[in-house]
């Protein structure tokens, strides 16, 4: 009897992914499940020193008893830190363009303040390092721009790939108290 439980979180970029895997690891943690978290993109610096569950890497093995959440944007590529059909679960976050935008803008300011943007595991941060440097803002608009012209095949593209296995869609919405989530039935 298995007695392990992976959960994939995944989806396009800045669509609500990290505020729903603390959402899902606190109402898991609710009902007396032992939960640990994994962000693939590792941002190391931007970690809670003081979440212990938070875990480094992921394991070798998977310990049994425990609920296993995994936020990865690459999820349904090759370059995913699991293949799909290691999931038990696959938690796809979709939004709506306008929301999508919305989400996007605090993360543009956020971007332009500290100087760096775009990071991906393989290369690091990109920008200039320096805070409110206008050298970014063209970067930056590009890297949207780039983002929503091929949002629908990116997401059509995911889709496809976590079909075969088991999932759900939870649609992420804006709210002034932050992302909010409903599935999708």
């Amino acid at each position: 009897m298995r007695t392990t439980l992976k959960i994939l979180i995944t989806a396009v970029g800045i669509t609500g992914k990290s505020t729903l895997r603390r959402v899902l690891i606190k109402k898991l943690r609710s009902f007396g499940l032992s939960v640990v978290h994994y962000d693939a993109d590792e941002f190391k610096e931007l970690r809670d020193p003081t979440d212990k569950d938070c875990l480094e890497k992921l394991p070798e093995s998977f310990s049994e008893k425990i609920v296993y959440i995994i936020e990865d944007v690459h999820g349904p590529l090759k370059s995913a830190v699991l293949p799909l059909e290691s999931y038990d679960l696959i938690l796809y976050v979709k939004t709506g363009f306008l929301t999508h935008l919305i989400f996007w803008l605090p993360r543009i300011i956020a971007w332009f303040n500290q100087g760096k943007f775009s990071w991906e595991a393989e290369t690091g941060w990109r920008g200039t390092g320096k805070e409110k440097d206008w050298r970014n803002i063209l970067p930056i608009t590009k890297a949207l721009i780039h983002d929503f012209k091929n949002r629908k095949k990116w997401i059509r593209e995911d889709l496809q790939a976590v079909s075969p296995y088991p999932h759900t869609i939870i649609r992420s919405y804006w709210s002034s108290k932050g992302p909010k989530f409903r599935l999708d039935i």
